[in-house]
């Protein structure tokens, strides 16, 4: 598919259908300094190896 990219490393995403939710989720990868984007109109990605792993160390490793 056109756009699509393939990284050697684990993504993060947050999906919600609230504006407010996602807005907050946003809020918060701004506060601990994590770079996000809008993937789509429900979901926020955070896919820079920074930011995962920031995630991975404030969050824990998904399973």
């Amino acid at each position: 598919m056109a756009g699509w990219t393939w990284a050697p490393y684990p993504r993060w995403q947050f999906s919600n259908t609230s504006d407010d939710i996602r807005d907050l989720c946003c809020w918060a990868l701004d506060l601990v300094d994590v770079a996000w984007r809008r993937s789509s109109t429900t979901t926020i990605s955070v896919s820079t190896r920074a930011g995962v792993a920031r995630l991975d160390e404030l969050v824990g490793l998904k399973s």
